[in-house]
């Protein structure tokens, strides 16, 4: 049963979670996912879904109920490795940081329509 609630513990056994399967090996993508607080980016879900690594944030659903949209999961179930955006660059093979990833703002509600 799970008791945590900050969202930086939440994070930080997320990311246990993810090495323990055998995931996030390399160091640049731990710290990413350390670094990065993926509450912001959906702040009206809850902390243990957003934290979830096998789990999508449904964030906007057609009025039916059915989902539209989503952040994605920490891993995909796929390659079973972290989304690109925790990978290194594409291009530049730098691994992606907390200032990389800052240049993508978290939705604020006010902007929602």
């Amino acid at each position: 049963m799970q008791t945590t609630t900050s969202p930086d513990a939440l994070r930080a056994e997320m990311v246990d979670r993810i090495r323990k399967s055998g995931h996030a090996q390399r160091s640049e993508v731990e710290r990413v996912l350390r670094d990065t607080a993926r509450h912001e980016f959906v702040p009206d879900a809850d902390l243990a879904v957003v934290y979830d690594p096998w789990q999508a944030v449904v964030t906007h659903r057609f009025e039916d109920g059915r989902s539209l949209s989503c952040a994605s999961a920490t891993l995909s179930s796929r390659r079973g490795e972290p989304w690109p955006w925790f990978a290194p660059q594409w291009n530049s093979g730098q691994a992606a940081t907390s200032a990389t990833m800052a240049r993508s703002q978290p939705r604020s509600n006010s902007s929602r329509s």
